[in-house]
């Protein structure tokens, strides 16, 4: 895996410049070109931040099966609520998302 080009895809597809990322992440836009341009290799820190702020994960990001889905960070924050609700809300829930469905 080319890791500064799969990074680089994963950013445009996003929409983002360098310049936005390196706001995002508190990366230095130098750091992230030269990452991109495979002259640096990040830490898993730096990997993880800028992966965060592109709406992906490590797992994801490595996984070479991309028929997997995981979850973006609305679905994450969803189903973070979702666990903290009885049973009774849960089933109130679904009923809720039948109806808008």
């Amino acid at each position: 895996m080319n890791l500064g080009a799969e990074l680089t895809r994963l950013r445009e597809k996003r929409g983002l410049s360098v310049y936005r990322l390196s706001k995002l992440t508190e990366i230095s836009e130098n750091h992230i070109h030269r990452i991109e341009a495979g002259e640096s290799q990040p830490s898993v820190a730096t990997l993880e931040r800028l992966l965060v702020a592109l709406d992906s994960n490590l797992a994801e990001f490595f996984n070479k099966d991309k028929n997997i889905l995981y979850p973006t960070t609305q679905e994450r924050k969803i189903i973070s609520e979702v666990r903290r609700l009885n049973p009774t809300q849960i089933e109130m829930l679904l009923e809720f998302l039948r109806t808008i469905g």
